[in-house]
């Protein structure tokens, strides 16, 4: 469970690159930059979530919460990113589905000791 967290975390961090960088319509370098600083706190609790650290994989979940505020927002008020903000929905959502679940075999490894 923890693998599938990982490798969807950082496809999230990637598509938040591709998508804000790249797909939204103007084109320029200022948008380059915007999604670096969208994406950089996803970058601060990576190590957390990548070391399956209990605290790291608790803040990225509540970053993600943004994340998933900002896919619906942009899933129902823009009609031409609809597509992406879905792929960022279905990419927060398996993040938090795993992160719970992540959780839940957590505690009880912890009750077992």
């Amino acid at each position: 469970m923890s693998q599938l967290l990982r490798w969807c975390y950082l496809a999230l961090i990637f598509w938040q690159i591709i998508w804000l960088g790249f797909l939204v319509t103007p084109h320029g370098p200022q948008l380059g930059w915007w999604s670096l600083m969208i994406s950089a706190p996803l970058l601060l609790t990576l190590r957390g979530v990548w070391n399956t650290d209990p605290k790291g994989i608790n803040w990225a979940s509540y970053l993600l919460l943004f994340y998933f505020m900002l896919g619906v927002s942009e899933a129902w008020s823009s009609p031409d990113q609809r597509i992406a903000a879905l792929t960022q929905l279905a990419l927060v959502c398996t993040c938090l589905t795993t992160i719970i679940l992540t959780n839940l075999r957590l505690k009880r490894a912890l009750r077992g000791q």
